[in-house]
């Protein structure tokens, strides 16, 4: 038994994850209560340990500092270029080498989890200030977070469109999305 009850653990093959509950030595399968806390199955080849607790982390005060903020603060678990602010847009760049300062013992699944996390928490800061335009930089490669990408934003609400970035810009590896103009009401 690889992981141990009540340990959280991400999915390899979906955006997301959950908490072992139990396991199974029969068929070898583990029973992980995902995050709408319905339990499901999964063989021990389609998880991977997560390494920390990042649900608490807040984008806008680590992964947004500049790079002098970064070192007052002594915040060094995440680079502080991956995001611009630009006039028109937003865009961050998922390379694990913009977004981490080391992928040293990280194997792919956790890095690919990592780059997932902080492209959640970046909708969500976009979402917040109400930014029109995100250009998400996955680059080429094989393909693997650009299709991962593209499955968590197909899942949620508020996107215009979406479509590959200027090519004369970022080549064949960004995707920008357009959002849907908040409307905040008052209550």
């Amino acid at each position: 038994m690889r992981f141990k009850i009540n340990q959280k653990v991400v999915f390899l093959h979906e955006v997301g994850g959950g908490i072992v509950r139990s396991y199974n030595p029969n068929n070898q399968t583990y029973q992980i209560e995902d995050e709408t806390g319905f339990e499901r199955p999964f063989p021990e080849n389609e998880l991977a340990a997560l390494i920390a607790d990042q649900s608490n982390i807040d984008i806008e005060n680590s992964a947004l500092l500049n790079k002098n903020e970064q070192h007052k603060n002594n915040r060094s678990f995440v680079s502080s270029d991956f995001i611009q602010k630009k006039n028109l847009f937003w865009e961050v760049d998922l390379h694990t080498h913009k977004i981490m300062q080391s992928e040293r013992g990280k194997t792919p699944a956790e890095l690919l989890n990592y780059q997932l996390f902080i492209l959640k928490k970046t909708v969500r800061a976009v979402r917040d200030q109400n930014v029109q335009k995100l250009v998400i930089i996955h680059g080429e490669g094989k393909g693997v977070l650009k299709q991962e990408v593209l499955n968590y934003l197909q899942g949620i609400d508020g996107i215009k469109e979406m479509y590959d970035a200027n090519f004369h810009e970022y080549g064949k590896g960004a995707t920008t999305v357009e959002f849907l103009q908040n409307s905040k009401h008052s209550f």
